[in-house]
């Protein structure tokens, strides 16, 4: 056995402390595939400005959209906490028609307590991480609304107004306000 002097170990245990302390405080990546594209199939999980940068029909239908003001306010006021969860085939014409609605809504109403994750779907209606099938999803889009990681809603395919108002519809009914 080697003899270690007291103050080299004690350094020693400090290196590994702040180690372990700088490892717990960095910010941690969601697991998953990062966004790409296979042609003009978005692939991976993504948030709202990937899309909106990287596929072209999104932007352009986002940038044309009036949202509902009411939505649009009830979004920006919201102070709990929600994430959307958006499934969805860039392919798929219903994505191309709401998703855009709920970006426009989104991007006037700037509430950093919206997290807004996109995982992209196959023609299958599958991603390449299993999400869509742990969440059951059967329709692209689907528009999966969690507030402290437990889902109070979720608007499938086609909204009852649009997606915004719909999702709104959903905050209040699960949360009140």
């Amino acid at each position: 056995m080697r003899w270690v002097p007291a103050n080299s170990r004690l350094r020693t245990l400090l290196a590994g402390l702040c180690v372990v302390a700088v490892a717990a405080c960095t910010p941690r990546q969601e697991a998953g595939t990062p966004p790409g594209l296979d042609g003009n199939e978005m692939y991976g999980q993504a948030d709202m400005e990937w899309v909106l940068e990287n596929i072209s029909i999104f932007g352009t239908r986002t940038d044309l959209i009036r949202p509902d003001r009411a939505s649009v306010t009830f979004l920006h006021d919201l102070r709990e906490s929600i994430t959307v969860t958006v499934f969805m085939g860039s392919w798929d014409v219903n994505a191309q028609i709401h998703v855009p609605e709920l970006f426009a809504a989104l991007r006037e109403a700037e509430n950093r307590r919206i997290t807004v994750r996109i995982i992209g779907l196959d023609r299958r209606l599958r991603d390449r991480d299993g999400l869509a099938m742990n969440y059951g999803i059967t329709a692209s889009p689907t528009f999966v609304i969690e507030h402290r990681g437990i889902e109070i809603g979720r608007v499938i395919e086609t909204p009852t107004r649009d997606a915004a108002s719909d999702i709104m519809a959903i905050v209040q009914n699960a949360l009140g306000g």
